[in-house]
């Protein structure tokens, strides 16, 4: 045997040796970054926005399911909504739902106008709580449909002499105001007659002079009887023009059905790895194993010489 020949031998196995265990130890850390990026699935985050319409209570359908939470913006012609607060969201099943009386106000102040319809301060009411009452005695609560009505939720309008009396008596006092039991009544459409016949009828500005304050002052110039019982029919309402009133009532930012910008995050992709686990093992080893081989081959070759 030749020693002098088996010395370069055993040091260029040892240095093979060596660089062999270097090569793993670079090729591992790379194997499994391979192993992890191959066997990750295939998701992705992108952005979406569409417009639809938010029902109150009923789950709106959007384009888009696998919703990613917390990521959903709702502009409603400029009115910001506030996720669990104005709407719910079902991320998985992309569904979004409005909620229904979310704030309530109460005694919000308001001038009654008896020709043009009264705005709200607050969102849309819900008109099924809607209380509208006299400010200075909140024990006088108004009639809706009677007293005023309702303008698409955000808005009322209060009528002007919705009311009336019939067969009302009072006593005349000659050019002397007699005070009605409404005050606030129309003017001109009255009929002031006879209790016990009452075809007999008498006449505003000759036999008498009615105010809109509720008074009445029978004129001793007139056909009327001094100190006598007589009816009246007349017109009145519970609110004046430019009276303040009250309302209480809650609310919600957006009208039932209101279409709405949705802006929102989703998940695209299988969710599936692109190959198995075991296939990527091998891939990812590959080059360790083909290290392996050429480290096992160059050993033999050298007990060979």
């Amino acid at each position: 045997m030749n020693n002098k020949g088996e010395i370069p031998m055993v040091a260029m196995a040892i240095s093979i040796l060596v660089i062999g265990i270097i090569g793993v130890g670079v090729v591992l850390p790379t194997a499994t970054e391979i192993i992890g990026d191959l066997t990750a699935p295939t998701n992705t985050t992108l952005s979406f926005s569409e417009i639809q319409p938010i029902w109150l209570g009923l789950p709106t359908t959007l384009n888009k399911t696998d919703l990613v939470a917390g990521t959903t913006n709702v502009n409603c012609s400029g009115t910001i909504l506030t996720e669990n607060t104005d709407y719910t969201m079902d991320n998985p099943a992309g569904l979004i739902t409005g909620v229904e009386d979310v704030y309530s106000t109460t005694n919000e102040n308001h001038s009654a106008d008896w020709y043009s319809p009264v705005t709200l301060d607050n969102g849309v009411a819900d008109m099924g709580t809607f209380v509208l009452y006299d400010c200075a005695n909140n024990s006088l609560i108004y009639t809706l449909n009677t007293d005023y009505g309702l303008n698409g939720g955000n808005a009322f309008s209060t009528y002007s002499y919705p009311r009336n009396v019939t067969a009302e008596n009072f006593t005349a006092l000659f050019d002397t105001n007699v005070t009605l039991n409404q005050n606030i009544i129309a003017n001109w459409n009255e009929v002031v007659y006879n209790c016990t016949n009452d075809s007999q009828t008498f006449d505003n500005s000759t036999d008498y002079n009615i105010f809109s304050d509720g008074n009445i002052d029978v004129l001793s110039t007139g056909t009327m009887t001094n100190d006598t019982l007589y009816c009246i029919d007349y017109y009145y309402s519970l609110t004046a023009d430019g009276q303040q009133v009250c309302a209480d009532y809650d609310y919600t930012l957006i009208a039932n059905g209101d279409n709405c910008s949705i802006d929102y995050q989703y998940i695209s992709g299988t969710g599936t790895p692109e190959i198995s686990g075991t296939t990527a093992l091998i891939i990812g080893l590959l080059p360790v194993i083909i290290a392996v081989i050429v480290l096992v081959g160059l050993i033999g070759f050298m007990r060979m010489d």
